[in-house]
């Protein structure tokens, strides 16, 4: 007597496919995402440092102007909601600012 292992086989690999498709890269995706935010926030804190650092005290229009700029420039454009987050965490004041 045979056994035929071609169903088992097939099933076992549906049950694999399945897996990957709905747990490891909706995984990977989420990972990547955070990933690529947390580089695009660190740029836009640099952005804003730089233009702190330029500009001084005031002249908030001139360094969001730079910020903006520098940002572009390097080929990452940014919502400004993330852009003054960054400032409120770098000067302690808004929403990213630390308690």
């Amino acid at each position: 007597m045979q056994i035929d292992l071609t169903e088992i086989v097939l099933a076992v690999l549906g049950l694999c496919s399945a897996l990957v498709t709905g747990v490891l890269l909706p995984w990977l995706k989420t990972r990547l995402a955070a990933a690529q935010l947390e580089k695009l926030e660190a740029w836009a804190k640099i952005a804003v440092a730089a233009a702190e650092q330029l500009y001084g005290a005031g002249n908030g229009e001139a360094k969001l102007d730079y910020a903006v700029q520098y940002l572009k420039s390097r080929g990452i454009e940014l919502d400004m909601a993330v852009i003054e987050a960054k400032v409120g965490e770098l000067f302690g004041h808004g929403k990213g600012a630390a308690a």
